[in-house]
């Protein structure tokens, strides 16, 4: 069993690896990075699979690269069940998005009509 110390915050993996912070928390929303434990709120990086997934990540050329399949979801991904997003899960995903930011839009102009109608004291929707 791995003890607390053999794991990372997304900082500490972040200099690990030298990349910024926001890039690792990138990688992680994308699935793209290293494999990551979330307990509740809390995200951790074990060292091992920081190794592993810079291992996976080294090439000669971009040729090798290709010729290793690594252009899009990373092989150590694939092993614990990661994929890579399909356009059409994307269409849904930008869609749901659209349409949470619309309502949230409508929620917060509605609140700000009926602060006002209080602030002036006109209730009846009369201007």
């Amino acid at each position: 069993m791995r003890g607390f110390d053999d794991y990372l915050t997304t900082a500490q993996a972040a200099e690990v690896m030298n990349v910024t912070k926001t890039t690792l928390e990138s990688w992680r929303w994308s699935g793209k990075g290293p494999a990551y434990v979330r307990l509740g709120k809390v995200v951790r990086y074990g060292r091992a699979a920081i190794q592993e997934f810079i291992e996976a990540n080294v090439y000669t050329s971009i040729e090798s690269r290709m010729s290793a399949g690594n252009l899009g979801v990373r092989p150590a991904f694939r092993e614990v069940g990661f994929t890579k997003e399909t356009a059409d899960q994307r269409k849904a995903r930008l869609t749901g998005q659209r349409e949470l930011v619309a309502r949230i839009g409508r929620d917060i102009r509605l609140k700000g009509e009926l602060s006002s109608k209080r602030k002036t004291g006109n209730h009846d929707g009369a201007s």
